[in-house]
């Protein structure tokens, strides 16, 4: 069976081979440090210690990522190509950039002078002007780590705008050695920083991203080995046997292979949804503190609301509304794939029938969407306090205008509470007789034995009489006419046909099968057998 423990080992590994400079570094810093006193060229040289240690850290880490049959190439699936560029870029970047930023931390505290009128602006330009290299080389749209993604999305808004962005990332560390130079040191350093911690944050999200698709990949290859293993022994059974017998009939087997490749597509959608939304969030906390334009979301007031009482007035700002836009979305994609998480991530671990798990997934994405509408109009200042007799008098007016489809909601909730039917029940409404595929809000889909869809309202389905053939057990009796001639032995003939039926691999030993002489029909002798299967699927064979 596919496992995580050798990503999770390869993951320790990597770290573990990037810490022993780092930790000679924090060291020699902390002590340094520890016995500066008045020292001030010990002090700096310990802070400068320290501060290439962190950012030698993170850069050591990817490079060991990179490194050749390792994690990236063996576990996340990427290109030699991409792995060797960013591997060999990362060397020397490594080995230019670190130093100066330790020399540049050393400048800065071991002097009284600002840093611009010293040696720090020169160490400063020099690494922006290595940065600018290394994003030269790394990000070219033809030789860089992003060649194959960009020829296998081709056409996308990434690929069509590639010159922008490659541009525009290439030209910021001149841009800030530019603003250095002419005078804005401060101002290009504190810049530079917060470009620095950005871009780290978006590769620790694309790590974690890489991360989460390897499990869910390796919990779909369980899930595939647990399937084949079943129908094997089901297959092994078979030959034994000469049939199926009812234990492995019963027995829920694993969701098919369609049904997998569905909630693994829903629960790629809501990483990838979620992990972009918390780039967003993050960016935009890292920058908060910087561009003025994002506290100025906060004093665009848009219009008041009521607070906890009649006289308190709570403004709703512009930062308000772009809050509830994300909140609004992450909600849609939540409630629509946060199933499909739940399945391969909870529920395949517990022992629950596929009746049940879909009635837990179902709730849970009802649970999210109500959960995300209240977090979408609080953030717009809409509360309860302010609304509950607006929402108590469309309540009455819904109910009367929408009473159908009201009683449809509570039936559906109710069929997925007590579930008198559960997904995968046949049962029969009226003439036709079907397997449950959906339970919806409105209506329930009934597919039939000719591949027909029955929709049917889930009010018919409470308040209704149906018969449900696999509710509690899907045991069930099937009889027999047969039919011999006048003259015939009937005591004998219903003896051979209850041997016949007690041979018989498919028919249940308990209850016994009964046959019996009951009708003179018009030109034979009615006799009837009655037996019991474990399986509805067994009846026709």
């Amino acid at each position: 069976t596919p496992s995580f423990m050798p990503n999770f080992q390869t993951i320790l590994l990597c770290l573990l081979l990037a810490l022993p400079l780092v930790i000679i570094h924090l060291l020699l810093g902390w002590r340094l440090l520890s016995i500066a006193h008045e020292e001030q060229f010990v002090a700096a040289l310990g802070w400068g210690l320290l501060v290439s240690a962190r950012y030698f850290f993170p850069l050591e880490v990817l490079r060991q990522i990179a490194r050749s049959g390792g994690l990236a190439e063996n576990h996340f699936q990427w290109s030699k190509h991409s792995t060797s560029v960013l591997r060999s870029q990362l060397r020397w970047l490594i080995d230019l950039a670190i130093p100066c930023v330790g020399l540049y931390a050393i400048v800065v505290n071991a002097t009284e002078l600002r840093a611009e009128e010293s040696l720090g602006r020169v160490l400063f330009g020099t690494m922006l002007f290595i940065c600018t290299v290394f994003l030269i080389n790394t990000l070219h749209p033809r030789y860089g780590v992003l060649r194959e993604y960009l020829q296998a999305n081709s056409g996308g808004w990434i690929d069509r705008l590639r010159f922008i962005w490659y541009i525009g990332l290439c030209i910021a560390p001149i841009v800030l050695l530019g603003m250095s130079l002419m005078g804005y040191h401060y101002t290009a350093t504190r810049l530079a920083m917060h470009l620095h911690t950005s871009f780290m944050t978006l590769v620790g999200l694309l790590l974690i991203y890489c991360i989460i698709c390897r499990w869910l990949l390796l919990r779909k290859r369980t899930l595939i080995v647990q399937q084949a293993r079943q129908r094997l022994e089901e297959a092994r059974r078979r030959d034994a046997d000469g049939s199926l017998p009812p234990a492995a009939s019963t027995t829920s087997l694993p969701i098919e292979l369609t049904d997998l490749s569905d909630i693994n597509a829903q629960t790629m959608r809501l990483v990838s949804s979620t992990l972009l939304f918390a780039a967003i969030a993050a960016i935009a906390f890292i920058w908060s503190s910087v561009l003025p334009a994002v506290g100025a979301l906060d004093s665009v007031k848009l219009w008041s609301v009521t607070g906890a009482t009649p006289d308190e007035k709570l403004p709703v700002t512009l930062a308000n509304l772009l809050l509830a836009i994300p909140a609004a979305i992450m909600t849609i994609v939540a409630a629509k794939n946060l199933p499909g998480l739940l399945e391969i991530a909870l529920l395949q671990h517990l022992p629950l029938e596929n009746a049940v798990r879909y009635a837990i997934t179902s709730i849970s994405r009802y649970t999210i969407l109500m959960l995300g509408i209240a977090m979408t109009f609080n953030s717009l200042g809409v509360r309860w306090a302010s609304i509950q007799w607006l929402v108590a008098a469309l309540g009455v007016g819904l109910g009367f205008g929408l009473q159908e489809i009201f009683a449809n909601f509570i039936s559906g909730l109710i069929l997925l509470f007590e579930q008198p039917i559960r997904v995968g029940d046949v049962i029969t409404v009226g003439d036709t007789t079907g397997t449950v595929s959906k339970i919806r809000m409105r209506a329930t889909t009934v597919m039939n034995f000719d591949q027909q869809e029955l929709v049917i309202p889930n009010k018919d389905l409470v308040t209704g009489r149906l018969l449900n053939w696999t509710l509690s057990d899907s045991t069930n009796r099937m009889i027999i006419d047969v039919g011999v001639a006048y003259g015939t032995d009937t005591t004998q003939a219903c003896q051979i046909l209850r041997e016949i039926c007690l041979n018989h691999p498919n028919v249940l030993k308990t209850p016994e099968p009964t046959a019996f002489f009951e009708i003179i029909g018009d030109s034979t002798l009615q006799l009837k057998v009655r037996l019991f299967l474990a399986s509805l699927d067994l009846r026709l064979p």
